[in-house]
């Protein structure tokens, strides 16, 4: 059969001579989709998942994974103590050596909290002062405050300690008489001991909360004001104010002259204050009386038990 380009194109043209190869490309292009198909599948499910796989184990070496921290040093430094060291026990200072410095002790507040603790000191010009512990004193030279006892303070002069006593002291008073006081104490002395009284006591516990939480409240409960003789003040003169039951309770009288408590003398407006802020943090008082010519002692409770 011989070939021509009109039989070609006539052979072209005749739909049913294609049939056999479309189908043949069909198929083979179907093949070809499945064959990769089945390969993508393949490689998703046999493979090995990243996060699964795992390396070889390497054994590292102990000696090379820890190091040796040498804490000999630490410990010769004794940062926590020593437990071959004593237990260290407050004591009292005992110094001798009394002070040659012109200064005269006028109030003592030993409170069971050391930073609490002070004093009122005179100088040589007779001008006073409150010291707390560790206070540099107004005097000339390096003075300070180091402890306060029940009768008595130590100075730290210079570098040197030395203790500071009461001159005109009353046993069982934590601080000095002043000059009025010593001349009191000439005279007849009457103690009213009124710490046992529940009922003073639950209302002298209710007016100290009183004072903490709202001071102006108290304004009026007794009637005062400051006592002069001869120009100078010697105390504080009491009258019944608003509680008269309380006043005659405490056994106190119109015009008694309050001239001390707990032993600060109250012969100046400042430490009438100081007094008045410190009473909060009193469980006991000892007040100071003169009444005409006789000197009361009066000692009340402040806490209920």
């Amino acid at each position: 059969m011989k070939l021509s380009t009109d039989n070609l194109i006539a052979w072209g043209k005749n739909y049913s001579n294609w049939l056999p190869v479309i189908q043949w490309t069909g198929w083979f292009t179907l093949c070809l989709i499945l064959a990769k198909l089945f390969w993508a599948l393949t490689m998703h499910f046999t493979a090995a998942s990243p996060s699964l796989q795992l390396g070889p184990i390497k054994q590292v070496s102990q000696s090379k994974s820890t190091t040796a921290i040498n804490v000999k040093p630490l410990i010769e430094k004794h940062l926590f103590g020593s437990s071959d060291q004593p237990m260290s026990v407050v004591v009292e200072d005992v110094v001798e050596r009394v002070t040659q410095l012109n200064l005269k002790l006028r109030g003592i507040y030993a409170a069971s909290n050391p930073s609490r603790s002070n004093s009122i000191i005179e100088d040589g010009k007779g001008k006073q002062a409150v010291y707390f512990i560790g206070d540099s004193l107004n005097v000339s030279g390096r003075v300070f405050l180091r402890q306060v006892y029940r009768d008595r303070v130590i100075l730290e002069t210079n570098g040197v300690k030395e203790v500071l006593k009461l001159k005109d002291d009353i046993p069982g008073v934590r601080s000095p008489l002043s000059s009025i006081q010593s001349k009191l104490s000439k005279k007849i002395r009457k103690v009213q001991d009124k710490r046992k009284n529940q009922m003073i006591t639950r209302s002298l516990s209710k007016y100290k909360k009183q004072l903490k939480e709202n001071p102006v409240s108290l304004v009026g409960i007794v009637n005062y004001r400051p006592k002069l003789e001869n120009g100078e003040m010697i105390g504080i003169e009491i009258s019944p104010g608003k509680d008269k039951r309380l006043f005659t309770q405490l056994g106190l009288r119109r015009k008694d002259v309050i001239t001390a408590i707990n032993g600060v003398a109250l012969d100046n407006i400042q430490n009438a204050m100081n007094l008045l802020s410190d009473i909060g943090n009193m469980r006991e008082l000892q007040v100071d009386i003169k009444r005409e010519n006789e000197s009361v002692n009066l000692l009340v409770n402040l806490d209920e038990k």
